[in-house]
């Protein structure tokens, strides 16, 4: 066993990913990319939870696992474009955990959870006991989804010893490692059944946290809350104008009508993000227009700016995007530099006035 910098918690979490245990190659990013992080500045643990958002499943396995999490409805639940988003802009939905939290290897090769037990041997099952569990309770809204057959063993386990409410566990979820051989048979297979069982979940059958009644003209009223599409007809619904084209589900001219009314000039548009500055203190920020489709208000803010404490708004995480361009810039998981800034998410558009007020007042 190796230590690996892979203890970060996303109490905000959602949806709990389980793995067997980190691989080498999902080792080596985290340790690269915590280093770099520590040498741009970063305190410890934003060090950690970026390098657990690079190394999280990296590689091939990740490329499956997103794809298979779309194909049972993840990201409709989520409110989501894709499940793609969950390792970027929505990682803070996102918990990443393994049955045994750090790097394992038998015989010099990846440990795959089998030989030994996790559950046989002392030191392994001491760790999905006093290490797994009381991580998973500290995501508590999150859905639980094991990796393969040996994790389901485990989450089973735990189950058994009252440690865990099988309810928030979705069984029978294929490994996706590409060495996998039996995965897309087993996900075919099982796929109807927890398909049925994420879209329960999400739609309040077990944990009932989505409101479906409002009218879409009561969404962005400014003292409407946020309430997330769950379906993909939905999302289809919400996204497309009799024109048929993609349209945001916030009115664009009131939500431009909060920006200018709060002292700020849209000063560039493009694909995913628009920009605005501040006429009192020439500061700039940025508008995720991705997640506006989402019906969420997301800004991102200079990392060197003091937290927010305005009411209605949360900070969750940060954002590495080449758009920034107005931000500084470090290292993150590539060879170059690159722009970053804190995540702020706004729960209605009163809540978003109130921040760009307390934003154009800080000096």
């Amino acid at each position: 066993m190796f230590y690996g910098p892979f203890d970060s918690i996303t109490r905000s979490a959602k949806i709990a990913i389980v793995g067997v245990t980190p691989g080498f190659q999902q080792m080596e990013i985290a340790i690269r990319v915590v280093r770099q992080a520590l040498h741009q500045g970063a305190h410890c643990e934003e060090a950690c939870v970026l390098a657990k958002q690079a190394a999280s499943f990296a590689g091939g396995m990740r490329r499956n696992l997103i794809a298979m999490l779309d194909g049972i409805g993840i990201s409709e639940g989520l409110g989501i474009y894709g499940c793609t988003e969950l390792f970027e802009d929505s990682y803070h939905l996102t918990h990443t955990a393994s049955a045994i939290r750090y790097p394992i290897f038998v015989g010099g090769e990846n440990y795959t959870g089998h030989v030994p037990s996790m559950l046989d041997h002392p030191l392994l099952r001491s760790y999905v006991f006093d290490v797994l569990a009381p991580e998973l309770s500290q995501v508590s809204e999150a859905l639980i989804v094991p990796l393969g057959k040996a994790v389901d063993e485990v989450i089973a386990s735990l189950i058994s010893a009252k440690r865990l409410n099988r309810e928030r566990c979705l069984v029978g979820f294929p490994h996706p490692s590409p060495g996998n051989g039996h995965r897309k048979r087993l996900f075919e297979q099982n796929r109807e059944s927890m398909a049925a069982r994420v879209s329960q979940w999400f739609s309040g059958g077990v944990r009932a946290t989505v409101v479906h009644s409002r009218r879409q003209s009561d969404l962005w009223t400014l003292n409407a809350p946020i309430v997330r599409p769950t379906t993909t007809e939905e999302i289809r619904a919400k996204r497309t104008a009799s024109s048929g084209k993609e349209t945001n589900m916030v009115d664009e001219r009131e939500l431009l009508k909060v920006f200018d009314q709060s002292g700020f000039a849209n000063t560039k548009n493009i694909n995913k993000t628009a920009e605005f500055r501040s006429r009192s203190n020439e500061r700039y920020l940025y508008l995720n227009k991705v997640r506006l489709l989402n019906n969420c208000l997301s800004i991102y803010i200079e990392d060197t700016l003091p937290e927010s404490r305005v009411p209605g708004t949360r900070e969750v995480g940060v954002r590495f995007s080449s758009n920034l361009t107005q931000f500084p810039t470090k290292m993150h998981t590539g060879k170059t530099p690159c722009h970053y800034g804190r995540v702020v998410e706004a729960d209605n558009l009163v809540a978003l006035s109130d921040f760009l007020r307390w934003f154009s007042g800080l000096s």
